[in-house]
């Protein structure tokens, strides 16, 4: 949220801008950077942008609208082909969906990691069938 926050400050002058997003990504003010500061810039920037690349993904229907209820789903098998997938659920969705949780919940072992891996493997292969 902060990182949105310096993003969308359109008040600040340049440099001041720069300045306040530089301290944020790199706890110290671009101005007074030694050479570890810029490298923490530029390893934590790409981090950033990812995360609000993805939350963005999240944000909005092709309309523009604002969905009722979104997430965005990744997985990678040990193969390194990742899936990812973007739901987005109406009102009437998202209320059979709790349904099914219900159900699912209720034949899942009590091993944790066992129910884990066999959800991502259902998830995997539901993925692969959407595209």
């Amino acid at each position: 949220r902060a990182f949105c926050l310096k993003l969308i400050d359109d008040q600040s002058p340049d440099s001041e801008w720069l300045e306040s997003l530089g301290s944020f990504i790199s706890q110290c003010p671009p101005s007074r950077w030694k050479d570890k500061d810029e490298e923490i810039f530029e390893k934590r920037i790409p981090e950033l942008v990812g995360q609000f690349n993805r939350v963005l993904a999240t944000c909005f229907n092709k309309d523009g609208s604002l969905p009722d209820s979104a997430i965005r789903l990744a997985i990678t098998p040990r193969s390194g082909e990742e899936s990812d997938y973007i739901l987005k659920l109406t009102p009437s969705k998202k209320k059979q969906s709790e349904e099914l949780i219900k159900i699912i919940r209720s034949a899942l072992g009590s091993d944790s990691e066992t129910s884990i891996f066999a959800l991502s493997q259902l998830l995997l292969d539901l993925l692969k069938k959407s595209k």
